[in-house]
């Protein structure tokens, strides 16, 4: 029944396709006789002038306006596109319901009504803010009142001080301006996100410093949304040394399809013999878990640190 649920919508959606094409010829044709006839008109005139009826010119405005919406119909993508968008939404939508129902056999049903629960968000989200802009550094004074939090070393100050512009690259359209600063070049910039399957991610490195960095794109659209919602844990690979380790599922899959990618390029270019490259993997929020998953997956081939921004609870160790 799911199956033909979706049927009448690409059939009607394609035979509207075909029927935009034949009214679309017909009013270019509607318009080729028009302006014959006018220019036919112009020139038995005489003096070159020509007054035509407001109706007519009512007409030609309509018509017009019928190619232009006709055109931009027909550049729609067509029924096996629309397809495609379907079956897409439709997985985003059951991971989504895996994840709630997960939740809620983990949490149990939430004890507030959903009134109640509107309401204690916002006054998060409104505390939040008024902390930000009367003490920007409440995070950090909170994280030292955490019983067992050790201090940043000096090393580990400096190495977060020079990978945050790196990180932060990872939200730009183009990277290249930031990452020369920081002395490296880009080798490429993949802007494609997919809700709950790839994040957008740059690749840089550097012959001189004989260093290579992956910047991982955050939480920056919806699909990044649909993706930090997709929180189900799932065993993040058979292959991870020393057992099965949960993982966030979206974020899972996500690090899997970089390992893929990039896995056998870090190995194959940036790990030689001799003087291998130092790799760094550096991403903030999203992309900070990304990062982190994916150190896990490729640590048995390649080492590689990890200097994330943001991170949140994503596996179980």
């Amino acid at each position: 029944s799911r199956r033909w649920a979706f049927q009448p919508l690409s059939c009607n959606y394609e035979w509207a396709r075909q029927m935009a094409l034949a009214s679309l010829a017909k009013l270019a044709g509607s318009l080729a006789a028009a302006a014959a006839a006018a220019a036919v008109a112009i020139h038995n005139s005489g003096d070159g002038h020509l007054v035509l009826p407001k109706a007519s010119v009512f007409s030609g405005a309509l018509a017009l306006g019928g190619i232009a919406a006709l055109t931009a119909l027909l550049q729609l993508p067509g029924k096996q596109a629309v397809a495609a968008d379907i079956a897409s939404l439709r997985t985003v939508a059951l991971r989504l319901k895996d994840s709630i129902d997960h939740a809620r056999e983990t949490l149990g049903s939430p004890p507030l009504s959903a009134a109640d629960s509107y309401e204690a968000v916002r006054f998060l989200a409104e505390t939040w803010t008024s902390w930000h802009e009367t003490r920007p550094t409440f995070q950090a004074d909170e994280v030292q009142t955490v019983a067992g939090v050790q201090p940043l070393s000096a090393a580990e100050a400096e190495a977060m001080a020079r990978h945050l512009p790196l990180a932060l690259a990872a939200y730009e359209e183009d990277p290249s301006a930031a990452v020369e600063e920081e002395g490296l070049r880009l080798l490429y910039h993949d802007r494609t996100t997919v809700a709950g399957e790839r994040t957008s991610h740059y690749l840089a490195y550097s012959t001189e410093q004989r260093r290579v960095v992956l910047g991982i794109q955050g939480t920056s659209d919806m699909n990044d949304v649909l993706t930090d919602a997709m929180c189900r844990a799932v065993p993040l690979s058979p292959r991870v040394r020393g057992g099965e380790v949960l993982a966030h599922e979206a974020m899972s899959v996500a690090a899997r399809h970089l390992a893929a990618r990039v896995g056998p390029l870090l190995r194959d270019l940036f790990t030689p013999s001799g003087r291998p490259y130092s790799i760094a993997v550096t991403g903030h929020s999203l992309g900070a878990g990304t990062a982190c998953l994916l150190a896990v997956l490729l640590r048995e081939d390649i080492g590689i640190d990890v200097v994330a921004f943001g991170l949140g609870h994503v596996s179980d160790r």
